[in-house]
């Protein structure tokens, strides 16, 4: 079984044993999303089902996308403007704050997520996307 589904698995249990209402994936664009450009001008041109995974993900209640970037605001602007046209909708950039600090945690810095999709992970555009649209598919499905 492929990490991510493996994971993926752990984590709606989780969801569902201890009630949470929410999934946050934090989702990095350049080499992950989008084959990077290296210019001004963004070609978006999409890793195999990446879009199709966001699309699914954007349609659920209990999910949150937050963008991972380091582009600059101009950018960013303009990435959320061209996801939302495609269907994609990024609650959030570089940041959630739905969760607070606790007794257990501290987010003064590092803000909470429950997956990181990011190549700077391990996460390998060209293959991974399809494990997880598989999973989505099939956990939208029966669910």
């Amino acid at each position: 079984m492929h990490y991510l589904v493996k994971y993926l698995e752990k984590l709606y249990k989780l969801k569902e044993e201890r009630g949470f209402k929410t999934l946050y994936f934090m989702i990095d664009i350049h080499n992950t999303v989008l084959v990077p450009s290296y210019s001004k001008e963004e070609k978006y041109i999409y890793f195999p089902y990446a879009k199709e995974v966001l699309q699914l993900l954007s349609k659920q209640d209990d999910v949150r996308l937050i963008m991972w970037t380091s582009s600059h605001q101009d950018m960013v602007e303009k990435y959320l403007e061209h996801f939302r046209s495609e269907g994609v909708s990024f609650d959030y950039v570089n940041c959630n704050p739905e969760i607070f600090n606790d007794n257990l945690r501290c987010l003064d810095i590092k803000f909470y997520y429950d997956l990181g999709i990011d190549d700077k992970f391990g996460f390998d555009a060209i293959e991974d996307w399809k494990y997880l649209l598989d999973f989505f598919e099939k956990y939208i499905k029966s669910h």
